[in-house]
């Protein structure tokens, strides 16, 4: 306290951003201890129109404070035995600002020429979150439909750690137009610094598993069994 003010402190946390953890919370983490740089594909990717599943996911919360979770939502989509990640936000951000980061994307998505049913990690605040909805649309003249994931998730970071195989074998494509994008390389440092038992935010890696894991569920159910039935009604 006798060499800073708070609003001092304040303002060097707010310009680490996703480093202030490291740099000024003794909690020093290693680059690059589960995923590498150079899982990280970048390519010119196809029309969002011609993609066979695309959809979005948000991995969501309340609190905008300085010490909170980032916030993530990410556009995925699969396209000949790939998945791709095609535009994302991914930082600390309150509800009206999530909500609009939707209405953004659905005009992105408009002006593709594509659409893309929109997921949500379904918690218990649920009903206040669509609440945040309601009211933008009486801004916005339409409504979004979020669909909430009401899968029973097994714990945060072995989820994470289960797509690892899908960037190893450079299934995993970023648009090349992202490279450079902030709220990707928020998310790419959040790869980077993963582990297991580490403590360092990993919602924009959350975000993508949710997206994943939903998008393999749609492949599984489109793709008929051995005996030639279709598997419509299957659930992983």
């Amino acid at each position: 306290p006798e060499a800073y003010t708070n609003e001092q402190v304040n303002m060097m946390y707010a310009l680490a951003g996703e480093e202030a953890e490291t740099e000024y919370d003794n909690n020093p983490t290693a680059d690059g201890k589960e995923w590498l740089e150079e899982y990280f594909i970048y390519r010119k990717l196809p029309p969002l129109s011609k993609y066979q599943f695309l959809l979005s996911y948000l991995d969501s919360g309340f609190k905008k404070t300085q010490y909170s979770d980032t916030k993530a939502l990410p556009l995925l989509g699969y396209y000949q035995g790939e998945f791709h990640l095609r535009w994302i936000m991914c930082r600390n951000a309150d509800m009206p600002e999530q909500v609009d980061w939707h209405y953004n994307l659905d005009d992105f998505l408009k002006r593709s020429n594509a659409v893309a049913p929109m997921y949500m990690e379904e918690v218990f605040l649920t009903d206040l979150i669509y609440e945040d909805f309601d009211a933008a649309r009486k801004i916005r003249g339409y409504t979004l439909h979020l669909e909430g994931d009401k899968r029973k998730k097994p714990d945060k970071r072995l989820r994470i750690k289960s797509t690892l195989g899908v960037f190893k074998r450079k299934k995993f494509i970023i648009d090349e137009r992202l490279e450079d994008d902030p709220d990707w390389i928020t998310c790419k440092r959040q790869y980077l610094k993963f582990t297991v038992t580490g403590k360092y935010k990993c919602d924009g890696p959350d975000a993508i598993e949710g997206g994943l894991f939903l998008l393999n569920q749609m492949i599984r159910e489109d793709v008929p069994p051995l005996t030639g039935q279709p598997r419509r009604n299957s659930r992983l």
